[in-house]
């Protein structure tokens, strides 16, 4: 295709055809396939070609061209040429040929260019044309191309240049005229005053196919829409940043506006949202822009497909064309029973619920709260039974602490601390002062299975209670102490488990339980780990001392970090033990 091509359009009766027309109208049909199109076929989008169905050669300097709306076998056009005739024409012999109306023109008293031709939308042999300016002849001529072809059967518009129209109705028609104002014009009415509006905004009218109360005009780079019940001033004016080409509702899609800029190689796409009556906010336009094609040369001209929802074809200044859909925007909602509901067009409405992968993948907190509601959550006489119905492990710790405490807080009914913690039972609250931190009495234990200085450690009934309010085995207890830790090994918690044994001087034992976990394909350098801790010394002065320090380890496990900050604290200093804060709280 050349770039002579200036505009293109559906058929609207025909959904798979559309016409290209500039110095000659070409008429292609689309078909939808997958596959390689065939040789005489093109594609203009990845799932659609299109073919070259006929050509038309005999009109010359066509100005408008307006395609006969009512269902037909073929495809009848009305052509608006530079003479002001309008040129009836269809591709090669056809129904209308026997309806006379093929191959006819209808003639202006006097010639002039026909700038605007438009099909009556009930009519089917209506229609008007809009001419240049022609001192003592009328611009706006109604025709009737099967009773009255030689003759206008209406004329408006005395002494006045015509820039753009279209009909609203059946019987009323809006006309942009002599660069100042729009009319509007009911055919019934012949020579009776009309609405009209001062405006320069008068190429490209446009009435809106959900409600004909609304039209669209342009002036170089202004757009104004217009409601003619409110005819003194539009309802939204848009800028663009260069001098529009074409106007176009979507006829699919409600308040949707399409417009194409000069030298733009993207549309602009307007939804106007309408002011309710009686609401203080003014009718807005929100606006998006879309890119047929590769976006590397200007669109030339669009057009809405008839009926597909959204749909366009778009033709570039190199003649390329682009069949395009419209993505929807999608809007997002939540039923108050915890659906997820979102558009997809304007028919259909897609639901997900707790059925669905995907809704696992949100992980939504108030879906949570709503199956924790369902299980009586926080409810349970027991509190540990509370835990066990969630998996975060710190919420679960934490349930099971004010589990473990909860027959003898209930036996301290009188305190004012209901789930006493640990600083409770070592009297260590802020809020006394002059309470007495209980005596407890130190011992020196030996590490297990290695040569290392004892070490020492307190013990007292208070830091007894505050082990088993923690979950710990009890102090002294070996037996508890390695259950404990194998139970963590079960549980998959090998790190908490290998640093729980170094922290009862189980060095060996920690050891062990890094290199299971490391047999059985954990996560992490853990025989690596293990081989660092069975090079463990108690030399202040020693090259692992100072290599295994946390800080230079780079380790990312936060109990395995704490086990070395253990075994390198220097004068039982233990703060960087204890402020690790992404371990369990109750260790």
């Amino acid at each position: 295709m050349n770039s002579s091509r200036m505009d293109i359009l559906w058929a609207p009766s025909h959904p798979d055809k559309f016409v290209t027309w500039g110095t000659d109208i070409y008429l292609y049909e689309v078909s939808m396939q997958r596959e390689m199109p065939k040789p005489s076929s093109f594609r203009i989008s990845a799932l659609a070609s299109a073919n070259l169905v006929s050509t038309i050669t005999n009109q010359q300097y066509i100005k408008c061209v307006a395609i006969h709306p009512h269902p037909a076998r073929e495809i009848l056009m009305a052509a608006g040429l530079a003479n002001g005739k309008v040129a009836l024409t269809a591709f090669g012999p056809v129904e209308f040929d026997a309806k006379g109306l093929a191959g006819k023109e209808l003639s202006p008293k006097h010639p002039r260019q026909c700038n605007a031709v438009a099909w009556n939308p009930v009519d089917r042999a209506m229609l008007v044309s809009g001419l240049d300016k022609h001192r003592g002849d009328h611009s706006v001529l109604l025709w009737d191309a099967v009773k009255s072809p030689q003759k206008a059967v209406a004329e408006f518009s005395l002494s006045e240049v015509i820039h753009s129209l279209a009909w609203l109705h059946q019987h009323v028609i809006a006309v942009g005229m002599n660069n100042k104002n729009i009319k509007i014009i009911d055919i019934r009415e012949g020579s009776k005053v009309v609405p009209s509006t001062l405006t320069k905004s008068v190429y490209n009218i446009a009435v809106d196919p959900h409600n004909d109360k609304h039209i669209a005009s342009c002036f170089e780079n202004q757009i104004t829409i217009w409601d003619i019940r409110n005819f003194e001033k539009p309802i939204v004016t848009v800028t663009q940043p260069k001098p529009i080409l074409k106007l176009s509702w979507c006829p699919t899609r409600h308040n949707l506006l399409g417009t194409l800029s000069r030298e733009s190689q993207s549309l602009c796409l307007y939804d106007v949202q309408h002011a309710i009556v009686g609401d203080e906010e003014e009718t807005a336009a929100i606006e998006r822009f879309v890119t047929p094609g590769q976006g590397d040369v200007s669109v030339a001209s669009f057009c809405w497909h008839p009926q597909h929802e959204n749909r366009l074809i778009a033709l570039t200044q190199s003649g390329r064309i682009h069949d395009y859909t419209v993505a929807e925007r999608v809007t997002l909602n939540f039923s108050p029973s915890m659906h997820l509901v979102r558009t997809v067009g304007r028919r259909m409405l897609k639901m997900v619920d707790e059925t669905n992968s995907m809704y696992t993948s949100i992980n939504d907190i108030s879906n949570t709260m709503k199956q924790r509601a369902l299980s009586d959550y926080g409810l349970l006489s027991d509190l540990k039974e509370n835990g066990d119905m969630v998996i975060e492990e710190n919420l679960k710790q934490l349930w099971h602490w004010l589990g473990s405490h909860q027959t003898s807080s209930s036996e301290e009914s009188n305190s004012e601390n209901c789930h006493p913690g640990v600083r409770h039972l070592l009297k260590l609250e802020e809020n006394n002062p002059n309470a007495i931190c209980p005596r407890s009495d130190g011992h020196y234990l030996a590490w297990n299975d290695i040569n290392a200085s004892k070490v020492c450690t307190f013990r007292s009934e208070e830091r007894k209670e505050a082990l088993q309010l923690c979950g710990w085995p009890v102090q002294g207890n070996n037996e508890e102490v390695l259950q404990f830790i194998h139970q963590l090994e079960q549980d998959g918690f090998a790190t908490r488990a290998a640093s729980i044994a170094v922290f009862h001087l189980h060095i060996r034992l920690a050891i062990d339980v890094l290199n299971r976990s490391a047999s059985k394909g954990a996560q992490g350098n853990l025989q690596i780990v293990a081989m660092a801790l069975s090079g463990y010394t108690d030399d202040k002065n020693s090259i692992w001392r100072d290599l295994c320090q946390p800080d230079k380890t780079q380790l990312a496990d936060p109990y395995l970090r704490s086990m070395f900050a253990f075994l390198t604290a220097e004068k039982d200093n233990y703060d960087n033990v204890l402020v690790n804060l992404h371990i369990l709280f109750n260790n």
